[in-house]
C-alpha cells in the first residue's frame, strides 16, 4: 500500500508528489515526483484524512499534513500523459472543507475505496470509479 499527497513543506520537493511505502519494522520509504514531469496514475484508492488536524487547519487557517491518498499501485508516465479533459476533479483543502470531495457530487469521499486517480501537474481526477463502493453513496446525492 502507497500513501500519496502533495507535499508543500519548503525544500528541495516543494510542490512535488510525495510517495510513502510504508516498511514493516523499518522507516517508510520517502519519494519525489516532480508533476511538471511524470503523471501519476493511482490504482484502486482510498481517500484519507486526520479530521482532528484538518478541524485545525480549517480555525487556524495554518497549513498541515492532514490528507493522502491511499493506492495499491502507482503506474508512473514520462511520456504521452493520459488526458485529463471530462474527468472529475478530486480535491482537498482542509482550509476550505475537512473533507474530500469529488467534483459534480456532494459526499464526502473519506475512507471510501473511490477506485482510480490520475495526475495532471498538481491536480487530482478521477479515471475510473469503483461503482461497487461508491455508487451506493452518490445515487440519490448528485449535483445537478
Amino acid at each position: 500500500m502507497f500513501k500519496v499527497r502533495f507535499h508543500l513543506s519548503d525544500g528541495a520537493h516543494y510542490k512535488h508528489w510525495q510517495i510513502r511505502t510504508p516498511i514493516k519494522g523499518q522507516k517508510d520509504l520517502v519519494e519525489y515526483e516532480d508533476p511538471t514531469k511524470v503523471q501519476l496514475e493511482l490504482v484502486n484508492c482510498t481517500l484519507r484524512n486526520r479530521t482532528s488536524v484538518a478541524k485545525k487547519v480549517l480555525s487556524s487557517q495554518v497549513r498541515d499534513v492532514c490528507g493522502w491518498v491511499e493506492c495499491e499501485h502507482i503506474i508512473t508516465t514520462h511520456l504521452d500523459p493520459i488526458t485529463v479533459e471530462g474527468l472529475s476533479r478530486v480535491t482537498y483543502d482542509p482550509k476550505i472543507d475537512l473533507y474530500w470531495k469529488v467534483e459534480q457530487y456532494s459526499y464526502e469521499y473519506d475512507k471510501v475505496v473511490i477506485g482510480d486517480l490520475i495526475t495532471s501537474g498538481n491536480r487530482l481526477y478521477l479515471l475510473k470509479l469503483n461503482t461497487r463502493t461508491v455508487a451506493p453513496l452518490i445515487s440519490d446525492r448528485a449535483i445537478s
